[in-house]
């Protein structure tokens, strides 16, 4: 499963910059209550955790989260549950959260 895949492993690398060049071609601000952008991005997000992307989902993600209402790590958590996320993810997650919540102050 993706999960047991290490996150340096190269298929992540690539997966994530191919995630960033699909992700500039949406128009983020119209596609805000998309389940599946807001999975790209947080997924992408903790996909890019230690590369040069990490900082545009995370900026990406946040801008998300603050149209969403999404206020916390179990709501962010809750969103993405339900796509493809579980609990192995949590950790480098919540990481991610701590970047995201940064960003929304």
């Amino acid at each position: 499963m993706l999960r047991d895949i290490s996150f340096s492993f190269s298929i992540i690398v690539k997966a994530v910059k191919r995630l960033k060049e699909g992700m500039l071609k949406v128009d983020l601000e119209r596609d805000i209550n998309s389940e599946w952008v807001f999975w790209i991005l947080g997924f992408g997000s903790v996909g890019a955790e230690g590369k040069q992307e990490r900082s545009w989902f995370v900026e990406k993600f946040a801008e998300m989260c603050g149209r969403c209402g999404v206020r916390s790590w179990a709501e962010m958590r809750d969103r993405l549950i339900g796509l493809l996320w579980g609990e192995a993810l949590d950790d480098r997650g919540l990481r991610v959260w701590r970047e995201v919540e940064r960003v929304l102050r």
